[in-house]
């Protein structure tokens, strides 16, 4: 299973979606696979012969014909990849083709085909993996445009990053994958002050007012004697409009998290944030900002702290704000006005970046909840 053919990987990523949504899978493939990385149970069944292109190798698809109607007969859908399309398969293509299955078939296509194919099938549906070109894959392969369904690949940041389980538990219980603006700002419990969070959390506020789906997400450590610090952030939040699903402390999600989440997680979460907000008034050589800016980010700096500028040029590489600090107060710059007018330039940076808006497209296309919601699972439970 050569991690270095996409299609390896696709199939990996769509055991897993399988899965996560509760269904039942098994992976078949020739004698002598191992399978590495995939997550199911794997029959290692199908014979392993030579093959050639357009040519049919009888002896190799009747022992096909037979394993698929001994292996199938309680199978209520089955998957192929390529196997239909492909000049290399024929053989494989007349076994499906001619065996006794009278379940459903989802034939999968992932490369480009020749025409003139005949590949009609009872009980069966092509998937093509855009919309743009189904209806020449549909008249190159000799069906009707009706049989065919549209999945994308998946780019899941949680399986493509290889996500630690502790970001993808806070996945699971917060939709990361479909907000507008959203921020990573880690922090100790006992410096929230001197970090602004307040200066965030108000801008955040504003950002929302401006019809956007936010999440600010705070991965806090040593919280242990700090709940009542927190809550009063959270309380502010309340008040500057959001609810307990667009402002996170990981301290609060679970017990074990108090004295923080590894630096992974941060480093996982930062990977699909795209604002870092950051009023600090005490860093020397600040970590977040260089991760934040690591991660492609859109930067708010201080203007009133002069040392972040060692590491952000405003108006080229970043955004100031006065957001005030022990050489400066900035208290002028804290009204809410002031928080509104910086929200909108963020709003207005962030929906100018062709960029940020294609980050934005594929993470919430096709992460794999979507994807199965939309796409997938439409044609799992259909009639055909």
């Amino acid at each position: 299973m050569p991690e270095n053919y996409s299609l390896v990987n696709d199939v990996i990523d769509q055991i897993k979606t399988l899965k996560k949504n509760g269904h039942e899978v098994v992976f078949y493939a020739q004698e002598g696979c191992k399978g590495e990385g995939i997550d199911c149970e794997m029959r290692a069944v199908l014979p392993h012969f030579r093959t050639i292109k357009n040519e049919e190798n009888s002896e190799a698809k009747e022992k096909m014909i037979e394993i698929f109607n001994k292996e199938f007969k309680d199978v209520d859908t089955v998957i192929t990849h390529d196997l239909m399309y492909l000049r290399g398969y024929y053989t494989h293509r007349m076994a499906i083709m001619q065996c006794g299955y009278e379940g459903k078939w989802i034939h999968w296509c992932h490369s480009a085909v020749g025409a003139n194919l005949k590949l009609k099938m009872a009980h069966s549906k092509y998937i093509y993996m855009n919309y743009a070109d189904t209806k020449r894959f549909a008249t190159s392969i000799g069906v009707d445009l009706d049989d065919v369904r549209v999945v994308f690949n998946d780019k899941d940041a949680r399986l493509f990053f290889d996500w630690n389980p502790i970001s993808y538990e806070i996945s699971e219980k917060f939709d990361l994958f479909n907000r507008d603006v959203m921020q990573t700002y880690p922090m100790c419990s006992t410096r929230m002050n001197a970090k602004g969070i307040d200066h965030v959390i108000r801008t955040f506020g504003k950002l929302k007012s401006l019809d956007n789906r936010v999440l600010l997400i705070v991965p806090n450590a040593n919280a242990r004697k700090r709940g009542d610090d927190i809550e009063a952030k959270i309380k502010l939040g309340e008040q500057c409009g959001l609810t307990k699903d667009e402002l996170v402390f990981t301290s609060t999600v679970n017990p074990d998290w108090t004295g923080g989440v590894p630096r992974d997680v941060v480093r996982d979460l930062m990977q699909i944030s795209n604002l870092f907000v950051f009023p600090s008034s005490s860093e020397v050589c600040s970590n977040v900002l260089l991760e934040a800016s690591m991660t492609k980010q859109l930067l708010v700096l201080n203007k009133d702290f002069p040392p972040f500028f060692d590491f952000g040029e405003e108006g080229r590489t970043c955004l100031g704000h006065h957001f005030g600090s022990l050489i400066r107060t900035g208290f002028k710059y804290r009204t809410e006005e002031a928080y509104l007018n910086l929200a909108k330039v963020i709003n207005q940076q962030l929906l100018g970046s062709k960029s940020n808006q294609q980050f934005l497209k594929i993470k919430q296309a096709c992460n794999i909840d979507t994807l199965y919601r939309k796409q997938l699972e439409p044609v799992l439970v259909e009639n055909y």
